[in-house]
């Protein structure tokens, strides 16, 4: 599906040293938790989005390279997530507890939404930014990447990462979490085979960074 997003932007962070930062990242991957840690040591303290707000009006910080006028990162890194952890943390945030344009009235279980995917995803926006394959984003050669993260570490080896590039300790960042609610989810073999298909691109490119 390529019907709300035909440009799949990239965050940049221009360092101190005037190095340029470049992390792939998808939403329900870490998004905001990532671009925290990105900008921690310019304040020195998490501010989430906000922290990359201010520094956009700096010219420090851009949702692309286009947009920034810059011609290449210096560091290309990109954070990954298991598509079945990911699609249940849609699920959960995006239907039961943000439930924008009402989406619940329509979506009425699990079951309903993963058997019918393609589906909701042409008829609510926020879904498809929630839940597109990662592949859109990514891309399909995982080489080009200096650095890939899974978000089972993205809390520790992330940080350290970035804290490396500044020569400064980062501390890790607490964020919300639904998982009191993924774990309420049923999910059957046949949801398993279901996401599986779906999101084959992104098993097949990514695959062996689900894990680790």
């Amino acid at each position: 599906l390529e019907i709300y997003e035909k440009i799949y932007l990239v965050p940049v962070l221009k360092l101190p040293n005037n190095k340029i930062l470049e992390v792939a990242v998808n939403n329900k991957c870490g998004i905001t938790s990532a671009i925290s840690i990105m900008c921690y040591p310019y304040f020195n303290k998490h501010l989430a989005r906000r922290g990359s707000n201010e520094l956009i009006k700096k010219g420090l910080f851009s949702k692309s390279l286009d947009r920034a006028g810059w011609v290449k990162s210096d560091y290309k890194v990109a954070i990954v997530r298991d598509p079945i952890s990911r699609i249940l943390s849609c699920y959960a945030d995006r239907v039961l507890i943000k439930n924008r344009k009402n989406v619940k009235e329509n979506v009425t279980d699990w079951d309903y939404f993963i058997n019918n995917l393609q589906k909701i995803q042409e008829e609510y926006k926020d879904i498809w930014h929630h839940s597109y394959p990662q592949v859109n984003r990514l891309g399909r050669d995982p080489s080009i990447y200096d650095k890939i993260f899974n978000t089972k570490n993205l809390n520790n080896e992330f940080p350290k990462f970035i804290g490396e590039l500044y020569n400064t300790k980062i501390p890790s960042i607490h964020t919300k979490s639904s998982g009191s609610i993924k774990n309420k989810i049923n999910l059957t073999d046949k949801h398993l085979e279901l996401i599986k298909e779906f999101y084959k691109e992104d098993y097949k490119y990514y695959g062996d960074y689900f894990d680790q």
